[in-house]
């Protein structure tokens, strides 16, 4: 009778394993799936739809390839036709070859590194898609945006490796460091990036640790008002092109296709550090909240409904992190992210010149996204050994 008892004990438990592996096996396969439709359609939508101006920076970049003007490293165009002609190893000579291969290539690593993730609710998974059309269409391509992907894969994959929590701040200062050789070497507003990533880790560390108990935003506003104004002593020539970032870079694009979606200023700085502070902060709300996107006479509002969606929801998450952090409910790993994310907001405030800009460049931030979003991170610290992997 015991042994009956026994076996049949043990066959049931074997059939509860085997039930649970094939579910698992059907969820990664529904995550494959999902990701190659979503690639399919979108590099279908990108060739078949989207305009010549869309194709700009890409087209710009190619012909840097094939004239053999790689070699003039002046800007970021230069750099990124130098590094994309020396991984072509299979001699592509289109758009179509390079966005192809990009897919393969990089929705197959974001499989890897994220079947295993849950989500558990609807609108999480929903993001998720969004964001994955969003790579497909901006940043798997021959373009800046790629490279940009690719540091902050680096980042992720460097938070994930961390085991011990000791070893999290000299972890998050090499993070730092790459962001700042990044903007040394590719786009120099990542120097900004990086010094206001360190900054809001800082802030946090005080607050949390209770040296300081309010405040905290107007104390990172004042940091990015303290940076410019050091930039300003110096160095003034760099300190004039960020105070007229927004005037020169949108000075031609008034009447043209692009300008949809531009960001101007409010108020006229006159060149007054205080009057650009005000306009600073202004955009960073019209950034994390792009509402004026719904009722601007210049846009298509049907066309831009998605992109509103999208980062209301990334600010939702943004917030319910915060909140997480400094209730002391996050791991370490989640605050560092946070951190992050919210350096490059400050940093990319001070230069982003329209919205369209500003959602292609956010989107290269998605593996540290699926840290942000993950609530092992931000519930509490029992659960933080729950790993993404």
């Amino acid at each position: 009778m015991n042994l009956f008892h026994e076996s049949t004990t043990i066959k049931i438990t074997q059939d509860n394993n085997f039930n649970s592996h094939e579910q698992s096996i059907n969820k990664y396969q529904i995550k494959f799936i999902m990701i190659v439709l979503i690639a399919i359609a979108t590099n279908i939508f990108q060739f078949t739809v989207l305009s010549e101006k869309y194709f700009f920076d890409s087209n710009r970049i190619l012909s840097l390839i094939e004239n053999d003007a790689i070699f003039q490293i002046q800007n970021s165009y230069n750099i990124t036709a130098y590094f994309s002609n020396v991984i072509n190893i299979f001699g592509f000579t289109t758009l179509l070859h390079w966005s192809i291969a990009y897919s393969i290539v990089f929705n197959l690593l974001l499989y890897i590194f994220f079947k295993k993730v849950k989500f558990n609710s609807i609108y999480r998974l929903f993001w998720v898609c969004a964001c994955l059309g969003l790579l497909n269409l901006y940043t798997f391509s021959l373009g800046k945006d790629i490279f940009q992907f690719i540091l902050y894969f680096l980042i992720f994959i460097l938070l994930q490796s961390n085991k011990d929590e000791k070893r999290t701040v000299i972890l998050f200062g090499v993070c730092i460091l790459l962001l700042l050789t990044w903007g040394i070497v590719f786009r120099i507003y990542f120097i900004f990036v990086a010094i206001y990533s360190l900054m809001t880790y800082i802030l946090i560390r005080l607050y949390t640790s209770a040296r300081i108990k309010h405040g905290i935003v107007i104390l990172a506003i004042f940091g990015v008002w303290l940076s410019l104004y050091f930039l300003s002593l110096i160095a003034p020539l760099e300190y004039e092109t960020v105070l007229s970032v927004h005037d020169r870079l949108n000075a031609h694009r008034f009447d043209s296709a692009s300008s949809q979606t531009i960001i101007i200023d409010i108020i006229p700085n006159q060149g007054r550090l205080s009057l650009f502070i005000v306009n600073y902060i202004i955009s960073l709300f019209r950034m994390l909240i792009p509402i004026e996107l719904l009722f601007s006479l210049r846009t298509n509002i049907i066309l831009y409904i998605p992109f509103f969606i999208f980062q209301i929801m990334l600010t939702y998450f943004v917030f319910f992190s915060l909140k997480r952090i400094l209730n002391k409910e996050a791991s370490p790993i989640g605050m560092q992210v946070f951190c992050l994310y919210f350096g490059y907001l400050l940093g990319s405030a001070l230069f982003e010149p329209d919205f369209g800009s500003w959602i292609r460049h956010e989107i290269t931030l998605f593996p540290i996204f699926m840290i942000l979003i993950n609530n092992t991170y931000f519930l509490n610290k029992t659960n933080v050994k729950e790993e993404l992997l």
